[in-house]
């Protein structure tokens, strides 16, 4: 599993092929 941080709270996270780009937005402090 690779963790890539972008900014202050957008995380893309990438296992075996499959990427999921999260961001949290107001609910990140």
């Amino acid at each position: 599993m690779k963790i890539t941080k972008f900014g202050h709270c957008c995380l893309l996270i990438k296992e075996n092929g499959v990427r999921i780009l999260t961001d949290p937005g107001t609910y990140s402090t």
